[in-house]
């Protein structure tokens, strides 16, 4: 896959006769799965290009950056794997930001890429003011062009959207996020200093400093897969502010790996959450504590064991 970010990059190839999609594929889930669907079946002759943005443009237009369901590697990552040929990373600024639909559409796609295919989705909106549409296409292109609006995804009771992801993951429910997403939801993050306390109990924790731009789940325990030099090991982490033994509100992402004994301090590792095991409370005792922690670790246990049969 051909990965660009610069237009000069892209305009000296001159690439012809794609099929394009425009969006900000923020997680790539299940409805831009749909989308990219539409672009057909692999033709050497004719390429699958997704134009997308990076920084996204909700981070300039609100001069600040927002909570994220995914990173721009992961966005790429999954690119790749679906099978799209080229990605063009639009450097969204302010300059872009005041371009007026049509020039855009006709700068960075039209002339850029001569689509035979132009697919967007239901609510796809660009340009200065959002002012341009799928019909804003239809008028600029050539009548050798199709330009196809594809409608919304609906999942079970869900339309999926990164909005409907987004509020699945503040609620806890990382199990719909996950099946929206179509991979599991999860946080990467350093493993820091952590004060101890889970090993005085017999449950040594990983702690873990978190992008603060990333959508944390809500407080709580969950199940998780933990991804570390690229192991696999069960978990069970707490998301909260340890309310048996603090009282302070710095948020902290604490795991317990099951069956693991090693020092990963400093390691880069991935949370791969499962499901959502229970809330997070206050105990009164060192012992309902344990008794509480040792009820998590065989649910994980038990949900794994499920999944894999």
């Amino acid at each position: 896959m051909l990965i660009f970010n610069r237009f000069d990059d892209v305009q000296k190839l001159q690439f012809s006769n794609c099929r394009v999609t425009i969006g900000r594929f923020q997680g790539v889930h299940l409805g831009h799965r749909h989308l990219l669907s539409y672009l057909g079946e692999q033709d050497p002759a004719s390429l699958k290009v997704v134009v997308t943005f990076d920084p996204a443009p909700e981070d300039i237009l609100r001069n600040k950056a927002h909570q994220k369901i995914s990173s721009t590697d992961e966005k790429i990552k999954v690119l790749e794997q679906l099978q799209v040929d080229v990605v063009f990373l639009i450097p969204f600024d302010e300059q872009i930001a005041q371009l007026p639909a049509e020039e855009f559409a006709q700068q960075y796609v039209l002339d850029l890429f001569k689509p035979k295919k132009i697919v967007v989705g239901y609510d796809f909106a660009f340009g200065h003011n959002r002012t341009g549409n799928s019909s804003t296409f239809k008028k600029l292109a050539s009548t050798a062009t199709e330009v196809l609006q594809v409608g919304p995804l609906k999942y079970k009771e869900d339309i999926v959207s990164t909005s409907i992801i987004r509020k699945k993951i503040q609620e806890g429910d990382v199990l719909r996020a996950s099946e929206l997403l179509a991979r599991p939801y999860s946080i990467e993050g350093t493993v820091v200093d952590g004060a101890q306390r889970g090993r005085a109990l017999g449950f040594p924790t990983i702690n873990l400093k978190y992008s603060a731009l990333r959508v944390l789940p809500q407080q709580g325990v969950y199940a998780v897969d933990v991804k570390i030099d690229d192991e696999m090991f069960l978990g069970v982490c707490n998301i909260g502010f340890n309310p048996t033994f603090t009282q302070d509100h710095l948020m902290k992402v604490e795991c317990h790996i099951l069956d693991f004994d090693r020092d990963v301090y400093h390691k880069s590792v991935v949370l791969f959450f499962r499901d959502r095991l229970r809330e997070e409370k206050k105990f009164s005792s060192r012992e309902e504590l344990i008794a509480a922690i040792s009820l998590d670790i065989q649910k994980a246990r038990d949900l794994k064991r499920a999944s894999d049969h």
